[in-house]
């Protein structure tokens, strides 16, 4: 799961709204039907929606960085460590360098119940001055921070309560000779790091600064390693934070040509 930002042209999202709408009015008629009798109930879905269409965002590459998972109109953040909302405020310092902070206070323009909940809505020509005058800046400022970072990061290491402890590590020489075990099993992995029973293991190794005794999120007890992270690692985020300024500068593209431009932003 994760925090997933679409943008829609105006045309998309009428579509994709009176779809919805039409589904929505037969769920409320006919929501008994679907145990009932589906096929009565499928019958009347498609003959409230025959003609109308479910459009979805078309995907517009990033011009910098093409092959990136941010693009000019779509950006994530995962809930893990590596989502750009919990790893980008460790590099930095800043809690407020995330792309909630970044498009806080946007006027959003929305009769969506859940827009409370979740930024997103509809954007017109009234929210131009604060994209260009405070959003892009913003972006930009993390971009900066993050290559003026020392590039620390951490994470959280503790046992795992489905071995017994009788199976740990009793020795330095133990748990070299596990690692090794460990790493020559999965010596064709691609990943940076990966996780079995054992541990957690580095393929291409940490700069290891300090190792602090500590607790987790459920209050388990463990360890923190803050390491330096690779610079292809920053250099990742840096470019998702420069392309959230291409993101918003294709909103204002949108919104120049068709007058209003939607953004979906989903938690």
């Amino acid at each position: 799961m994760g925090l997933d930002i679409y943008t829609y042209t105006a045309e998309q999202h009428h579509k994709s709204s009176t779809f919805s709408a039409a589904e929505d009015a037969v769920w409320e008629e006919y929501s008994e039907l679907y145990d009932e009798d589906y096929d009565a109930f499928k019958e009347k879905l498609d003959a409230a929606t025959e003609g109308l269409e479910d459009d979805t965002y078309t995907d517009v590459p990033s011009k910098k960085y093409p092959e990136h998972l941010f693009s000019r109109r779509y950006l994530r953040s995962s809930y893990n460590g590596s989502g750009f909302d919990r790893a980008v405020p460790i590099f930095t310092g800043n809690p407020e360098h995330t792309l909630e902070g970044i498009f806080a206070g946007t006027p959003w323009i929305t009769d969506d119940p859940e827009a409370s909940e979740y930024p997103g809505g509809t954007l017109d020509r009234s929210a131009i001055p604060f994209l260009t005058e405070t959003v892009i800046p913003r972006a930009q400022e993390v971009a900066e921070a993050l290559r003026n970072s020392d590039a620390l990061t951490a994470t959280f290491i503790s046992p795992n309560p489905f071995i017994n402890p009788s199976e740990y590590p009793k020795s330095e020489e133990d748990a070299v000779k596990v690692a090794r075990e460990v790493l020559a099993r999965h010596s064709d992995s691609s990943f940076d790091s990966f996780g079995t029973r054992e541990g957690t293991f580095f393929t291409k190794g940490l700069e290891i600064l300090a190792a602090l005794p500590g607790q987790g999120l459920f209050n388990e007890q463990g360890v923190y390693l803050v390491f330096k992270a690779t610079d292809e690692g920053r250099d990742s985020y840096v470019q998702s934070a420069e392309i959230v300024v291409e993101f918003v500068e294709e909103l204002i593209d949108l919104i120049n040509k068709d007058g209003s431009v939607y953004v979906s932003w989903s938690g």
